[in-house]
């Protein structure tokens, strides 16, 4: 028997211009602030150990400041920014082009045939991280490996040229066409003032910039492992959620991605309540929630893999 969504009260779907201020000050906040500390540690005469010590978890902090506007642009792309999709859209764009090297319209047609094909053929994230077998293949190429993926889907886009997915996205190709020139500009330009920043203060570029970048490049190549390896094609138990609050913090409620998978119309900010709405009905097991951080890291090793697809 088909499982039957339950419905959600409406307002779990409303769009506010105070929550998606807030998810963008949330992803900002937590790259700028971390970065403007580390470069103000190294400035500082206190011991290369003590400096060392400092910015390395501030540097990490940035990266996931980075992370978070990346997943602007996801939100973007599932239209939870603003009523209007092609504004949704845009805002996404134009913040997550602020992570070096991530193309989010590449990522966002892809992502979509994702959700319909959760873990089944025709799931291109099979594809792009089943390879990786081990923590260390993970850690250090899957997310190159995704990344190089969507600039070939960016720049496809961008010349007019379809791309090899079934699920057609929800805007015509003419507005992606657009959005991917966009999405190419915006890249392109936050490079260039990344690199103005280098010049002009090379430290700044190195520990405010080069570091959370470099740092982003790792930890956003395991979380894929951590959502989806050892999960199965099942509705209820295709993805993973983590409720730890050390997470929510971080993520501002994208660490509940089972619940995404069900309703990604839903902002990310409002998921921790709809876990609480699954849970009252009896619909969540423990099978795919952790609830601990190393709970939920254990998954970027060998012991879970990414799923087989499931053929139709």
């Amino acid at each position: 028997m088909k499982f039957k969504r339950p419905r959600l009260p409406a307002e779990l779907h409303k769009i506010t211009v105070l929550g998606s201020l807030g998810a963008i000050a949330h992803a900002l906040g937590l790259f700028v602030v971390p970065a403007i500390l580390a470069r103000l540690v190294v400035g500082t005469d206190w011991s290369l150990a003590v400096q060392a010590a400092l910015v390395v978890p501030l540097a990490l902090l940035a990266a996931q400041g980075l992370h978070m506007l990346a997943f602007l642009g996801h939100e973007g792309f599932h239209f939870s920014l603003h009523s209007n999709k092609v504004v949704s859209s845009v805002i996404g764009v134009v913040f997550s082009s602020m992570v070096p090297g991530h193309l989010d319209i590449g990522f966002a047609i892809s992502h979509w045939n994702h959700h319909k094909f959760t873990n089944r053929e025709g799931d291109p994230d099979a594809g792009v991280f089943r390879p990786y077998k081990n923590f260390f293949s993970r850690f250090f190429l899957a997310r190159l490996h995704a990344s190089n993926s969507y600039l070939i889907n960016s720049i496809r886009l961008a010349l007019g040229k379809p791309l090899p997915f079934s699920y057609k996205f929800p805007l015509k190709p003419g507005v992606v066409k657009k959005l991917a020139w966009l999405n190419l500009a915006s890249a392109l330009g936050f490079i260039a003032l990344y690199a103005a920043i280098a010049i002009i203060d090379p430290l700044t570029g190195l520990v405010s910039i080069g570091l959370p970048a470099l740092f982003v490049v790792l930890i956003t190549g395991v979380r894929p492992y951590i959502e989806h390896a050892g999960t199965d094609h099942d509705t209820l138990t295709s993805a993973r959620t983590r409720t730890n609050w050390f997470f929510t913090a971080m993520f501002l409620g994208a660490n509940y991605h089972l619940e995404h998978h069900l309703y990604p119309s839903v902002p990310s900010y409002r998921l921790p309540r709809v876990h609480d709405i699954l849970r009252e009905q009896g619909l969540l097991t423990e099978t795919h929630v952790e609830d601990t951080v190393l709970g939920a890291y254990q998954h970027t090793t060998s012991r879970s893999q990414y799923p087989q697809p499931q053929v139709a």
